[in-house]
């Protein structure tokens, strides 16, 4: 296999947000059943659901858990204020500057995640990677970034699991999805970038157990993720 870009998710991929977004999802479920359903004890399972989720796709679950489908849009909105909130100084992930300094200039990279867009440029500011990719797409873009739709009307490209942010980030790059690598860490993601046509590489401290992909590294720093990215680049 002979990749000719490279797309990486963001949130837990990059940098390691994972941690903000859970304690963010938490906060809002505890509110929501302090104030609307207080007899209604936290469902561990339901935030675990949610992992790689955006906040539309987040709110919207755990509303509907809640038989609160009408305070979706707010919770969503809510969930994305805190997780700004709660960005500060954030360092990339174990061995994702060293990967970087090695694709960099050998072919084009891109970024396509299910986070708002200020969430995700902010991340990638924090952690000085934001100048490492020709393109970011975040879900929610209208994709008008790529082209209107034949009849004229704007749509916005959807979350994860839907393949359309890894659709976009390769054309973004004038790659085609079947010669991209994908690097990513969620189940959502993972299934995203399959349905998009990518090859994709998982990475995720218990990726070698699950087995939900070909390719497989617990973190980018492994000897597996570098003995991967020196096959792939070859």
């Amino acid at each position: 296999m002979h990749v000719l870009g490279v797309v990486f998710d963001c949130d837990g991929t990059l940098v390691d947000t994972e941690p903000i977004w859970a304690r963010a999802r938490r906060k809002l479920y505890q509110d929501l059943t302090s104030r609307h359903r207080p007899e209604t004890p936290i469902d561990e399972g339901l935030l675990k659901e949610m992992t790689g989720l955006n906040h539309r796709d987040s709110a919207a679950k755990l509303t509907g858990h809640l038989g609160l489908p009408e305070l979706a849009d707010q919770s969503a909105a809510r969930l994305k204020d805190s997780v700004l909130g709660r960005l500060d100084a954030l360092d990339p992930m174990p061995g994702v500057t060293d990967v970087l300094d090695r694709l960099r200039g050998k072919v084009p990279l891109a970024v396509a995640t299910s986070a708002p867009r200020e969430v995700t440029e902010r991340s990638l500011d924090l952690a000085g990677l934001a100048a490492s990719f020709g393109a970011v797409v975040c879900a929610g873009d209208p994709l008008d970034r790529l082209g209107r739709s034949r009849n004229g009307d704007v749509r916005t490209i959807r979350s994860k699991p839907c393949p359309d942010t890894y659709l976009a980030a390769c054309a973004r790059i004038g790659v085609r999805p079947e010669r991209c690598l994908a690097v990513e860490d969620s189940d959502s993601g993972l299934r995203s970038a399959q349905a998009a046509g990518l090859t994709v590489l998982h990475v995720h401290a218990e990726a070698l157990r699950q087995k939900r992909c070909d390719h497989r590294a617990t973190s980018m720093d492994a000897p597996a993720a570098r003995r991967f990215f020196d096959r792939a680049l070859s």
